[in-house]
């Protein structure tokens, strides 16, 4: 279930319950092979991390069921108001690199390509960011 649009004039702390697909599942044991599956919590707690922060968007507590997980999420309209948009498009280019590292994470922004960011005529990529959506 996709998230409610978050109005970004008022403070906002909502409830989420998200169902994982079978495949990505954090169950403990998988009973047909005996795999471990237990490090794919780690990948989701560190997404969460990631996610929150990128946009204006506190977890306040989680936690990660066998087959779905629990968000407990405040927006921040008060942090998203002191962002300039060159901050918005430093966070965007965190969210959607233009490059990569080495280790798979994303590159830190070259001027140009904020620039490219920045000059875009549609500010869809500024309402995104700061909306958590």
């Amino acid at each position: 279930m996709p998230l409610p649009m978050v109005s970004l004039l008022k403070t906002v702390t909502l409830t989420e319950v998200m169902k994982m697909p079978r495949q990505a599942r954090g169950e403990m044991i998988d009973p047909a092979t005996g795999d471990c599956f237990e490090h794919r919590r780690g990948w989701i707690r560190d997404r969460m991390e990631f996610l929150a922060s990128v946009f204006a968007i506190d977890c306040l507590t989680f936690s990660i069921m066998s087959n779905h997980l629990h968000l407990v999420l405040r927006s921040r309209p008060d942090v998203v108001a002191a962002w300039s948009d060159e901050e918005v498009a430093q966070r965007w280019l965190r969210l959607f690199p233009a490059r990569r590292n080495s280790d798979g994470g994303p590159a830190v922004p070259t001027r140009p390509e904020l620039n490219m960011i920045l000059n875009q005529p549609d500010a869809r990529w500024r309402h995104s960011v700061r909306s958590g959506s």
